[in-house]
């Protein structure tokens, strides 16, 4: 493995569980989520430059690690954290994590 940061651009369709889920791997160090782009019609697939990038609000960034006990961080984030956990937890920093897996 290298020690050498690299750079990777991700889609997911929610910013707050997926930037909980790749800030809980281990390996990863820093984590920005916002969007690319929007669309009236609805895609399958799309590529587009890293340089389009919009970086959400400060207040956004880092969500369910800043107050996990946000609504929307039990109900929705936690749950899918726990179920990578549960199936790939090797993979995952545990000691970053709130909770435990059930």
């Amino acid at each position: 493995m290298t020690s050498t940061l690299q750079r990777l651009g991700l889609s997911g369709t929610c910013y707050w569980c997926t930037e909980a889920i790749f800030l809980s791997l281990k390996g990863v160090t820093h984590v920005e989520q916002g969007w690319i782009s929007s669309f009236d019609e609805t895609l399958m697939t799309q590529a587009y430059l890293f340089n389009q990038f919009k970086l959400s609000a400060e207040k956004m960034q880092n969500y369910y690690y800043t107050d996990s006990d946000r609504p929307f961080c039990k109900n929705i984030i936690a749950p899918k954290l726990n179920k990578l956990l549960e199936s790939h937890g090797e993979f995952m920093n545990k000691d970053k994590l709130p909770f435990t897996a059930k």
